[in-house]
């Protein structure tokens, strides 16, 4: 697993999501991936952390909480551990910069996934690029070894009702 390797990502984002489920390129391609962590499973997957300022504008305002995002993992690659290794090397690099916690708006299809791993789905339901889009939280994370089921759901004070 590869860290702060976004140029190689951008191959396996473009074929999960602009070529197998029809994402705009010009939505794909956001301009924050140069200030995002990445991790990459070489011929496999990646995925993205967005932090700071641009993790806010995305989760409520808590610069503190990271939002794990664009984890894409090639047709080929599904079924075997990489979705999930891939999210654990996220949630390490969150704890290894000292966040408080990791947010995420999943595709509808995938939230089963990511309650495997432990995160809580809340609120409504809303489209993001024309696919079924729902908001799940995990927990904080320093001093946490996050492959257990997530304790606590972090999000925003603001969507606490949503």
């Amino acid at each position: 697993m590869t860290r702060r390797a976004w140029p190689p990502c951008t191959r396996l984002r473009h074929e999960v999501f602009v070529v197998e489920q029809g994402v705009p390129a010009e939505l794909e391609w956001d301009g924050k991936d140069g200030r995002a962590a990445h991790v990459l499973a070489e011929g496999a997957g990646a995925g993205r952390l967005l932090l700071g300022a641009d993790a806010a504008a995305k989760n409520g305002g808590d610069p503190d909480t990271a939002v794990l995002g664009r984890l894409a993992v090639l047709r080929s690659a599904r079924g075997g551990g990489v979705g999930a290794a891939l999210v654990r090397a996220l949630e390490d690099e969150a704890r290894r910069l000292g966040l408080r916690g990791v947010y995420l708006e999943a595709q509808v299809h995938a939230i089963a996934f990511y309650e495997r791993l432990g995160y809580t789905a809340y609120g409504s339901q809303f489209p993001d690029a024309g696919i079924r889009t729902g908001r799940c939280g995990g927990t904080s994370v320093p001093g946490v070894r996050m492959r257990s089921p997530m304790s606590q759901p972090t999000r925003p004070p603001d969507l606490l009702g949503a």
